[in-house]
Formats: C-alpha cells, sequence, structure tokens
C-alpha cells in the first residue's frame, strides 16, 4: 500500500506513521517513516500466513511532532490459499494520501 505524506504551506514537522487494524500476528512495516512531507511510503503487512481469512480495515495515522494527527484506510483481504488452509494477501484497496497540512 502506498502511503503519500502531503505538505501544505510551510508545514515542516516530522511526521511518524503508525497503523492498527491488521490481521492479529501479522506485522507492518513502512519503507519511510519520521520524516518531515512531503514523503511516500510503502506499507508492507507482513507474516499473514497465520491470519484468518477476511476483511480487515488497516487504519493509517501519521502524528506530527506537534501534536497533529491525520488518517487514512486501507482495505485487505485475507482468502484461503491451495489446500494448505493457510491464507494468502490479496491487496484490494489503498490508503487515501494522509495530507498533513
Amino acid at each position: 500500500f502506498t502511503i503519500d505524506v502531503q505538505k501544505s504551506g510551510d508545514f515542516a514537522e516530522v511526521v511518524t506513521l503508525a497503523a492498527t487494524g491488521q490481521p492479529a500476528g501479522s506485522t507492518v512495516d513502512f519503507s519511510v517513516n519520521g520524516l518531515a512531507p512531503p514523503f511516500t511510503s510503502v506499507m508492507t503487512i507482513g507474516n499473514i500466513s497465520s491470519g484468518s481469512p477476511g476483511s480487515y480495515s488497516i487504519h493509517v495515522t501519521g502524528t506530527a511532532t506537534g501534536g497533529m494527527i491525520r488518517s487514512a484506510d486501507a482495505l485487505l483481504d485475507l482468502v484461503f490459499a491451495g489446500g494448505g488452509g493457510h491464507a494468502s494477501c490479496c491487496r484490494v484497496g489503498q490508503a487515501s494520501p494522509l495530507d498533513l497540512a
């Protein structure tokens, strides 16, 4: 999932990204985090093989050092793959740009 952290005007505070709502046991990593905007980060959901199939709304927040918070949601759909009974991932949505202006 691509997360675009936008800049407006002279906004220059460091923004930290975080996520909640991912499948139990999974991990969330951001390719870029903790920078002043503008920047783009790729959010990767890992270790999903033990997750329960279903749809997950992953809530992504960007928190600026001054306390401003903005958020967006990404939709993740886990489905069973083959006969092994393990979940696999299929991206079905993408987070909207996070505009911290």
